[in-house]
Parts: C-alpha cells; structure tokens; sequence
C-alpha cells in the first residue's frame, strides 16, 4: 500500500486499490490450484465462487478484517505451490512455498494456525497417491 502512497494515490483510495488487486489475484490462484483438477469452465466456476464467498464480504465490509482477507488471498496460491513441487520436482517451487509461508505468517498467524495442518493432510494425500514419501520428507526439512 505504500507504493500506492508514493505515487500520490491517497490513503483510501489505495486501500480500495489494494482489496480489489487482492481480491482479483485470490480468485486467480484459485483458478490455478482448481486448474490442476477441474477443466476450465469448472475452475473458472470454482474461482468466481471462491471471490465471492460470503466470508470474503464479510472480511472486508463487514468486519473490514484486511489482514485475514490479504491471508485468503495467500492460501490458494499455497496449495498451488504444493502441487507444483509435486508434478514438477523443481527446488525452485519448495523456495517459493517457504517464502510464500513466511509472507502468510507474517500476515496473519492464527489462521497460518488453522490452514497448516490442512496443508501437511494435502501434502500427505499427493505422497500417498503418487507413491512418493521423499515428496513429504522434502517439505518437513
């Protein structure tokens, strides 16, 4: 948002800008995790649904929890990242997952708290299916 500050943009505005760019890249990676199993008509379908879950509303105009609403936008592109790493076998996707961890813990803990044990059962689940533990010992390293 301080970007925004600096190229004149007011307070409010940039906020306003800032929900909508966040808004719009949760349902993006939506699209791309949903990719991963759905065509596109349905990944489309499930990422329309996914940005306008009444919890998403109520975050923002409701609540105005912005830290938990930038943390919804962080977790779909997390489990996208998971398969990634597990299609691709790319170090380059377990760097981006860290990182992309690091960002969601800074944003918002408690619901790092609530989504991790969802993302080892995930993660468990791809090991398990492709026969593959040395993909689940790589992200517990």
């Amino acid at each position: 948002m301080s970007g925004f500050l600096f190229l004149g943009i007011s307070y409010k505005s940039s906020l306003y800008l800032l929900l909508i760019i966040l808004w719009i890249l949760s349902g993006v990676f939506f699209y791309l995790f949903a990719k991963h199993y759905l065509d596109f008509f349905g990944a489309l379908v499930g990422a329309v649904l996914y940005i306008y879950a009444p919890y998403h509303i109520v975050d923002i105009f409701v609540r105005s929890a912005f830290p938990e609403f930038a943390a919804l936008t962080i977790v779909p592109l997390l489990f996208c990242i998971i398969v990634k790493v597990s299609e691709k076998k790319n170090f380059i996707w377990l760097y981006v997952f860290s990182m992309m961890n690091g960002v969601f813990i800074l944003v918002h803990p408690v619901l790092y708290l609530i989504f991790f044990p969802l993302m080892i059962g995930y993660l468990s689940i791809l090991s398990f299916f492709q026969k593959n533990i040395k993909l689940f010992n790589m992200y517990l390293i």
